[in-house]
């Protein structure tokens, strides 16, 4: 067994193996070989040092619970004695459990966290359950929250009038009025791709420079309507266009009838 141990040493091990003469004695036991080495690279840091850092144990950013429930076993394994007693010995596993339990519960982050306090449980087994059910059902949350998100935005592009906001997002969908003229539907002004107003397309009369609300030819037909009514006598009685030629037509300090 021996030799087959030295077969697998590496680095530090190896240069430890071979700079200690007493390891090359052919008549060295196995129980002495592996004390040598336990020896060599056993923890030089107190036990005061470990129970620091289980305490002060917190859960990272990107560490899911099983992951932060690992690196604190891990934790609280350094920090039981060991001891010929078996007694004593699991007295001192359980008051490690204990104290893993505690740094478990303190150290955790976000809703796990606080549902697994809330519900003060006595076994590292049972908070570490609740912890992962409640993260699993969180991360579901956020899964089907963004799908329905997209799936919203996306059935109801076509619908949306343009210039919308969608999942916090502006969608502008543009029509092409010209050659190399892109235009928002809503937008009553020039074109910002181009220096003038000249792309503006009117629907009404098939013009350009202009939109259909403000057309020229409409405004145009409407006045010689009105002026063809009031000179005809066809206007209604008491209408706005009546009315504002009686009041020119008046002569000056005559009141109404």
């Amino acid at each position: 067994m021996i030799r087959i141990a030295v077969l697998k040493l590496t680095d530090v091990a190896r240069a430890f193996y071979n700079g200690t003469l007493e390891l090359h004695d052919q008549n060295i036991m196995w129980t002495a070989f592996k004390a040598a080495f336990h020896n060599r690279f056993r923890d030089v840091r107190t036990d005061q040092y470990h129970f620091t850092q289980l305490q002060m144990a917190r859960q990272k950013k990107d560490e899911s619970p099983q992951e932060f429930a690992h690196r604190c076993r891990s934790l609280g394994q350094k920090t039981v004695p060991q001891v010929e007693d078996p007694v004593t010995q699991k007295l001192y596993h359980e008051q490690a459990e204990i104290m893993l339990l505690a740094s478990f519960t303190s150290g955790l982050l976000g809703t796990p966290g606080s549902q697994v306090r809330f519900a003060m449980l006595r076994t590292m087994g049972e908070a570490l359950k609740i912890a992962i059910t409640v993260n699993q059902a969180e991360i579901q949350e956020r899964h089907n929250k963004a799908f329905y998100l997209d799936e919203a935005c996306g059935s109801s592009t076509a619908d949306r009038p343009r210039g919308t906001w969608c999942n916090g997002t502006m969608r502008n969908t543009t029509q092409h009025t010209g050659p190399g003229c892109i235009q928002s539907q809503y937008h009553k002004g020039p074109s910002r791709n181009s220096g003038n107003g000249d792309d503006r397309k009117c629907y009404k009369c098939g013009g350009i420079g202009h939109f259909e609300w403000e057309c020229p030819t409409c405004q145009n037909h409407l006045n010689s309507r009105n002026h063809a009514s009031i000179r005809g006598g066809n206007a209604p009685q008491g209408s706005a266009g009546t009315l504002s030629q009686e009041v020119l037509r008046r002569p000056k300090g005559q009141k109404n009838d």
